[in-house]
């Protein structure tokens, strides 16, 4: 949650505030919202890409808005950065980025453009190179390495798992392989959300250490009845065909960590302990799936809790803690957040972004889980990176060795 003072918070939440909008175009210049068609000024984030809960991040932010400004200006792939405040409080950062889009619109005049963060960018470059010529050393401090290499600013920011060795006896090479998916690994194999927030900074949320915010007023709050089940066991392979390694002995809702470029050829000790400590970070984390539009909260941010008042079937008031997953901030005089999360209850199949072209095998995992009496991998979560090309569904039962998986059935 970005840090705010009272005033500002006030004039947000008051109905009379003047709402402004600050725009600037690198080496362009700067509009404010007399500049901007109304209710086309537009912020959409996410933390998650999927109905399961994913400890991965590192999605772009993307800023739209029409404009009567920079018409004769070439902008694709200029860096902008907006800022929203309220009254004469204090600016709040919202996004930075580059512009993607920069078009003409039909109407004289108007230029519409689209910007994503660095995330976008970083989508774009090969790291291939640089992961292959990198020496031995620890995960944090390729970290260090990365963000040097590719010109991220960083916020400080500390990852549980950053001491052990960026790879075992031997390194794993690499091709087609971008800074993003870099990044995307790492955060995984730290059980971390990575974002870049409204100054361009790039940083890790860690769930459980998020604020909360009371939401004063909402339109259309709906919300789900049951909460999606936390992940109480993780587990770390290299492949389909690796015993791997999980933590703790037994669980319901395991999330399985395959093809890690960090985990590949560690040792079965180290890797245990890091498959702990993502534990220790991701254990008992859950959210309610919801959805709502309310005024404009600029401080919160994805991953962050807010609360909202609601009245039960028996008409008496209870409070509703929701974390927001996605969020829309939109709108000028008038601007508003719209609030989300989605999820299932029981997550059988977890199949992410990080996954190539993979398919939904929910109902081979019905159809195989039919009449077994036990099934000790109730709610498997896979996550399956680009260079392993196949996708197991585990629906079997698990003998157990030291905390190693010895064969699965």
């Amino acid at each position: 949650m970005i840090t705010v003072n009272q005033a500002t918070k006030d004039a947000w939440l008051s109905e009379v505030s003047q709402k402004h909008i600050k725009i600037t175009v690198t080496g362009v210049g700067t509009i404010d919202e007399s500049n901007i068609e109304m209710d086309t000024f537009e912020i959409a984030e996410s933390i998650m890409s999927s109905e399961s809960i994913e400890f991965v991040g590192c999605i772009a932010r993307k800023l739209s808005f029409t404009t009567d400004a920079f018409n004769s200006n070439y902008l694709k792939n200029k860096r902008i950065k907006a800022w929203v405040k309220a009254n004469d409080t204090q600016w709040i950062s919202v996004f930075s980025g580059i512009i993607d889009e920069s078009v003409k619109t039909s109407i004289k005049g108007l230029k519409s453009i689209i910007a994503y963060d660095d995330f976008y960018r970083l989508s774009l470059l090969d790291a291939s190179k640089w992961w292959n010529s990198l020496g031995v050393t620890t995960i944090y401090r390729s970290f260090l390495s990365f963000i040097a290499e590719f010109n991220l600013e960083l916020y400080v920011s500390w990852f549980r798992n950053g001491e052990y060795p960026c790879f075992g006896g031997t390194k794993k090479h690499v091709k087609n392989f971008t800074a993003l998916d870099y990044l995307k690994q790492l955060c995984q194999i730290n059980g971390v959300i990575g974002y870049i927030d409204g100054d361009g900074l790039f940083k890790v949320k860690h769930l459980r250490e998020t604020g909360t915010q009371a939401i004063s007023w909402a339109k259309d709050f709906e919300y789900e009845d049951y909460d999606v089940n936390p992940l109480d066991r993780i587990m770390i392979r290299n492949t389909s065909e690796d015993s791997g390694v999980f933590y703790p002995y037994s669980g319901q809702n395991t999330y399985i960590i395959q093809g890690n470029i960090f985990a590949y050829d560690q040792t079965a000790s180290d890797l245990l302990e890091m498959a702990e400590n993502i534990h220790d970070e991701v254990e008992d984390i859950s959210f309610k799936p919801f959805s709502a539009q309310n005024t404009a909260y600029p401080w919160v941010e994805c991953g962050d809790k807010v609360t909202y008042t609601d009245v039960d079937d028996e008409g008496v008031e209870q409070t509703v803690t929701v974390m927001v997953v996605s969020r829309t901030l939109s709108g000028h005089q008038f601007m508003h957040d719209t609030f989300s999360a989605e999820g299932e209850q029981d997550q059988r199949v977890f199949i992410t972004d990080l996954s190539a072209q993979v398919e939904d095998l929910q109902n081979q995992i019905d159809e195989e889980d039919e009449g077994r009496e036990d099934n000790n991998y109730r709610g498997i979560v896979l996550v399956e990176f680009t260079d392993v090309p196949e996708v197991e569904v585990l629906g079997g039962i698990g003998e157990v060795e030291s905390g190693i998986v010895t064969e699965i059935s």
